[in-house]
């Protein structure tokens, strides 16, 4: 037995929970099968994590470690701003996913990580082909080095926020145990290629040091999240060839709004900090006007940008 306390009105209410044994045992068990793949997982991801930090310190020293840390850092407020509205989806897919109803669900799947590709998108584009004068303002011209690094950081937070998504959909599918078999798979190549990449060529490595370390965080990425989409495809009897297509469009487009407004503002400026005012200003207020004002050039339609709308008011 237990108690649940509620707080309705300013008034605290108590309420008894009464369970037998046997309802405990059977929620234990039940909670056990759901969280034991994630745990395995978990230990997985965080040795591979470890050895990743390991490498770079070993070969290349702390120099390189704050190159990498300082464009991580960066990149991870992008993916925490856009993320944080997958918890919220998380529960509307639980709820349609309880009733079974599939034309609701492939809504809420392909329409969401659509909005959510979009939204990181818009953010990220602007960072990789900025990043020298976003390091430079934050961290210093010390830091410059560490701007190639962003630049890759922040084509693989595009797609890591996107495989979030999907382990969300597995998540509330209780599908853990494809979530861990995927993932074990794609660690254990992980790991080999951590070595391969960023070890120097004396020890029969590539010797790209953090670059090298992007490229696999890259490759792991991709790796995992066209196993998973494609196996959410199948359960959903749905394609995404069409959605992937519309990606890559997407992210042509703004990369040219980005590289146009660069062009511009480098040739006119001269200081870097008006330079990242005026490339800020002018490539979201274009970026926006065309995705709300003409969101067929970026293969969307007015109901994807009620969604768009929707999840950035959640987020």
């Amino acid at each position: 037995s237990g108690t649940i306390l509620f707080v309705k009105k300013g008034n605290v209410i108590l309420s008894d929970l009464k369970l037998s044994k046997s309802e405990i045992i059977n929620y234990i068990k039940e909670f056990f099968v759901f969280v034991n793949p994630l745990i395995i997982m978990s230990i997985l991801v965080f040795i591979s994590t470890m050895l990743d930090r390991w490498l770079i310190q070993k070969f290349y020293g702390s120099v390189e470690q704050a190159y990498f840390t300082i464009a991580q850092k960066i990149s991870g407020v992008v993916f925490l701003l856009t993320s944080s509205a997958l918890p919220l989806l998380q529960r509307e897919l639980s709820v349609e996913i309880k009733k079974d109803n599939k034309q609701n669900i492939k809504k809420l799947y392909y329409n969401y990580g659509q909005m959510l590709f979009i939204l990181t998108s818009l953010f990220c584009i602007f960072i990789c082909f900025n990043a020298s004068n976003i390091i430079n303002l934050i961290g210093g011209k010390e830091y410059l080095q560490a701007s190639i690094v962003l630049s890759i950081f922040s084509i693989y937070t595009v797609y890591r926020v996107k495989n979030q998504f999907c382990y969300i959909f597995l998540l509330s599918s209780e599908e853990t145990k494809v979530i861990r078999n995927y993932t074990v798979i794609a660690y254990l190549v992980a790991i080999p290629l951590a070595y391969l990449l960023v070890a120097p060529e004396s020890l029969f490595g590539f010797g790209l040091g953090i670059s090298g370390l992007c490229i696999k965080l890259f490759i792991i990425q991709h790796f995992l999240l066209i196993f998973i989409s494609v196996r959410i495809d199948n359960k959903l009897k749905n394609s995404s060839n069409s959605i992937i297509i519309n990606e890559f469009f997407i992210l042509f487009i703004l990369s040219i709004i980005a590289i146009s407004i660069k062009s511009i503002s480098v040739s006119i400026l001269s200081s870097e900090y008006m330079q990242i005012l005026l490339n800020g200003t002018s490539y979201f207020t274009i970026s926006l006007i065309i995705l709300f004002f003409f969101p067929r050039i970026f293969g969307l339609n007015p109901e994807n940008i009620k969604m768009l709308s929707i999840l950035i008011k959640k987020r």
